[in-house]
């Protein structure tokens, strides 16, 4: 059994921005020694799917299944909106921004692929998928309040876009400095 999960790949350009929003919420974000895990830059990417533990035999169907699926999928670009946090950004668990996708192709993307794992025994994602890039998650400091601006503006997020080529499945092995993430198997969509 491997932790598995398909996702849209950022440039180096982009987690490089990704990397200075960061930085700036640590500054503006609440008390000093507010303890957040950062998503380390080479991990940063957009979900489109998160399957957890499955066996081979259902990687080697994800890796046959996705291609054809796919075929109709042209590349395309999103930009990356506002600051959030799951469940709220009051008392946040998670820190992520928002994405703009004015063409619904990250939740026709992930609709197709929902389905492709219902089709192999997955369970479909009971919630509405959210299009979201996950940047940090909070330990818990009851002593303490997060504080970000109402808006979850941070300078350097508005209109970064991203170009949407390829999607990657991704093995994720749990370590204690942090997750490893390796490429299984890239799926580009068409360029036509």
């Amino acid at each position: 059994m491997k932790r598995c999960f398909l996702a849209v790949p950022l440039s180096g350009e982009a987690k490089r921005q990704l990397s200075a929003v960061q930085e700036s919420i640590e500054k503006v974000a609440g008390p000093e020694g507010f303890r957040i895990k950062w998503v380390e830059r080479q991990n940063l990417h957009l979900t489109v799917k998160f399957f957890g533990d499955i066996s081979e035999q259902q990687i080697g169907r994800l890796k046959d299944m996705i291609p054809e699926r796919l075929s109709s999928v042209g590349s395309f670009r999103f930009k990356l909106t506002k600051i959030g946090g799951f469940p709220n950004l009051k008392n946040p668990n998670v820190l992520w921004t928002g994405v703009c996708d004015p063409g619904s192709n990250l939740a026709r993307l992930h609709e197709i692929i929902d389905k492709i794992a219902e089709e192999i025994g997955l369970a479909r994602d009971a919630k509405k998928y959210i299009p979201h890039l996950t940047l940090g998650r909070l330990k818990k400091q009851p002593e303490k309040v997060f504080h970000l601006s109402p808006q979850g503006t941070v300078e350097g997020i508005t209109g970064l876009t991203v170009h949407v080529g390829e999607v990657i499945l991704y093995e994720s092995r749990l370590t204690p400095t942090g997750p490893v993430y390796k490429s299984l198997a890239r799926f580009p969509l068409s360029t036509g």
